[in-house]
């Protein structure tokens, strides 16, 4: 097995080295083949040269620029396409989810397709901001009222991938922007891929979410219905 660890970052100078070092020291513990693909998705600090010094140090680690900022999906799967591994993760570059969890995620991948970090699973260790506690139930509220989707939790930024599930979907995607993760989830389930949720160990402290990205996320999260009507999802 060859693993790919893609995490999209944006003005992550304080964090992409901490982040990329601990996926690196996991990984390197688990004795499976591995890259690292850091994405720059247009930052305007210093990301994109700490992400070269990484780089310089390891060959397992890649990086890839984007010269304006695209959105997380966007960078996402530039990754991917730029990917060789046969599974493939992602996860967010602030440490707001360890990546020592990854073991675990591989080991549930062996009996499903796609696995889903959840902060719903009872298993779950969350400290997360009321605001955005209630702005994520009431999200999934929809997501689940709109689309039929059976999952608990969408927006959790670890998931873990077989290949042959992006392989499939991701020439479909329309969504660039955090309802993303929606869209490229109900094309696996509609695919008929087996999609596990996993309990995840989550510290966010960002207390607030700016209201033009509450607004930019339903609007996709819209979007995304409506495609689904239309049949624009048809395999």
């Amino acid at each position: 097995m060859k693993l790919s660890v893609i995490i999209p970052a944006f003005n992550e100078q304080g964090r992409i080295r901490e982040c990329v070092e601990e996926v690196v020291r996991v990984v390197d513990g688990t004795g499976v083949d591995y890259e690292v693909i850091i994405v720059d998705d247009g930052s305007d600090d210093g990301t994109y040269s700490v992400a070269r010094e990484l780089a310089e140090w390891n060959p397992r680690v890649e990086v890839v620029r984007n010269r304006l900022n695209e959105g997380k999906g966007c960078a996402i799967v530039r990754g991917f396409r730029c990917s060789s591994g046969d599974v493939v993760a992602y996860m967010d570059a602030d440490l707001s989810m360890p990546p020592w969890q990854l073991p675990l995620y591989l080991k549930t991948l062996l009996d499903a397709d796609v696995v889903v970090g959840s902060k719903r699973h009872p298993k779950s260790d969350i400290v997360y901001p009321p605001q955005r506690r209630v702005l994520s139930k009431c999200f999934n509220m929809l997501v689940r009222a709109l689309l039929r989707l059976p999952l608990s939790d969408t927006q959790c930024g670890f998931k873990v991938f077989k290949r042959r599930v992006l392989e499939d979907v991701v020439s479909k995607l329309r969504v660039k922007g955090y309802a993303f993760d929606v869209e490229l989830l109900l094309l696996a389930y509609r695919g008929g891929y087996r999609i596990v949720e996993a309990p995840i160990v989550l510290r966010h402290r960002e207390r607030r979410i700016a209201a033009r990205s509450i607004l930019r996320m339903l609007a996709d999260l819209l979007r995304i219905f409506m495609w689904s009507l239309t049949g624009a999802y048809r395999r």
